[in-house]
């Protein structure tokens, strides 16, 4: 069957579905969509961004600058060595007085007059203040009053109950005497009895007169003791209305005393709250003093410097006036929770004369002595120090004509001298000047004979 004979047949989808076939044609297979060509455009676009951004890399290469060199022609160097070091703790402090006297008004009460004020040191006994109040003093006169009338109800009481322990006493010899001539009695009317002289019932009354005055006698001796335990108690009583009225009057008089406000110790007056004029209540605080030659300095560590802290170690005590020599005093058993971390309480102890010259309170730095470090290196401290943040040093080369900057780690601080922990061996010499001109450079040049060592 020749080409023309075929049947024109478009098997092709227009829509993308499939398109039926003819009855008793068969399915031919599916052929693979032809590639998607880039366009000349789009080729001629690439190249074009190609060839501008070679031409923009060599550009910006052949304009780039040298790298900078800094040169350093004058410094001083220093040579490390090794030393033995003091191990120490340095941590913020303050001065805190042993004990704050704090004086408040005894009652109602008005002042007359304020003769010392805040900062002011006093000498024990001396008149802060004087106060006036009528209330008191009225009390007080109240209170003498009923100490004079107690004492007088005292003298009635041991009056009244002598006379009544007298009159017991009385009765009871009566009553003896009485016994006496009973019983004396019996013997002679016996006698008379065997003699026929009296009857059996006058034997039998004269026996049973005398049982009575037995009995009459026991009474009486009753009476005795009771009047006695009476007398007892009733002074007794009257003895304790004279001294709790004793007591009241000797309190108020204290009151009244206290209206002349002394310092009860030689002290600093670290606030004077009242002025003449002022009216006060009971217990407003009038002054607060202090022993300012009686003070600690309180501070704290970590807990793993605790553990190496005994009482007793040296320390000292340094501001912008100097340094003062102190010893620890108290290391507290446990750790307190603080903004910084726990931290472990620390008392240190000074003399007298160092605890004058401080405020109460005002603050300090602390240096306690934990123990020696033995053969360390070191570098005495110097401008590096602080221009390189304490982090880094420029290290000189054998022949000094360059330094690289090198990390290091420093420990322990000792007067002049500062502890190398690493990043540092003996014998290492480094830039001792300041850092502030060339600490952005990793590595400088140097001139050799601008150098000089530390003296």
């Amino acid at each position: 069957m020749s080409t023309h004979d075929r049947p024109n047949v478009y098997d092709r989808p227009i829509f993308g579905g499939k398109t039926p076939l003819p009855k008793g044609a068969g399915r031919k297979p599916a052929l693979p969509a032809p590639p998607r060509r880039i366009s000349l455009n789009v080729k001629l676009f690439l190249f074009l961004v190609v060839v501008l951004a070679a031409m923009a890399a060599v550009a910006v290469y052949a304009l780039r600058p040298g790298e900078e060199v800094y040169t350093l022609d004058t410094y001083q160097y220093a040579t490390v060595g090794v030393r033995d070091f003091r191990s120490v703790v340095q941590s913020s402090g303050r001065f805190v007085p042993s004990e704050v006297v704090v004086l408040t008004a005894p009652g109602d009460a008005e002042v007359v007059s304020v003769n010392y004020s805040e900062g002011d040191d006093v000498e024990a006994g001396a008149l802060l203040a004087v106060l006036d109040s009528e209330g008191l003093r009225s009390e007080l006169a109240l209170a003498r009053l009923q100490l004079e009338i107690a004492l007088i109800e005292l003298d009635q009481a041991k009056l009244q109950q002598e006379q009544e322990v007298a009159k017991a006493r009385e009765d009871v010899a009566s009553a003896r005497e009485a016994l006496e001539r009973a019983e004396a009695q019996i013997p002679v009317m016996e006698e008379l009895y065997r003699l026929g002289g009296i009857s059996r019932a006058e034997l039998d009354e004269a026996e049973n007169a005398a049982r009575t005055a037995r009995s009459n006698l026991a009474r009486a001796e009753e009476r005795l003791a009771a009047a006695q335990r009476h007398a007892e108690l009733a002074v007794k009583k009257a003895e304790q209305g004279v001294a709790s009225a004793r007591t009241r009057a000797s309190e108020l008089e204290q009151l009244v005393a206290k209206l002349e406000v002394a310092a009860p110790v030689s002290a600093r007056v670290l606030e004077s709250l009242v002025s003449p004029g002022e009216q006060v209540k009971q217990g407003t605080v009038l002054f607060r003093l202090a022993d300012v030659r009686s003070q600690y300095v309180e501070t704290s560590v970590t807990p793993e410097q605790a553990r190496d802290l005994r009482a007793g170690a040296p320390a000292l005590i340094r501001t912008g006036r100097g340094q003062y020599p102190a010893r620890v005093e108290q290391v507290a058993p446990a750790a307190q929770t603080a903004q910084s971390g726990a931290q472990v309480p620390v008392r240190l102890s000074v003399d007298p004369e160092v605890s004058a010259l401080f405020l109460p309170y005002a603050p300090v730095t602390v240096e306690i002595e934990l123990g020696e470090l033995k053969d360390r290196p070191y570098l005495e401290r110097g401008p590096f120090f602080s221009s390189g943040n304490a982090s880094f040093v420029y290290v000189l080369s054998p022949d000094h004509t360059q330094a690289e900057r090198r990390d290091v780690r420093f420990g322990a601080i000792d007067g002049p001298y500062v502890e190398i922990v690493s990043g540092l061996e003996p014998g290492d010499q480094v830039i001792y000047s300041s850092y502030l001109a060339f600490r952005a450079y990793r590595t400088i040049r140097v001139i050799p004979e601008g150098g000089r060592p530390v003296e």
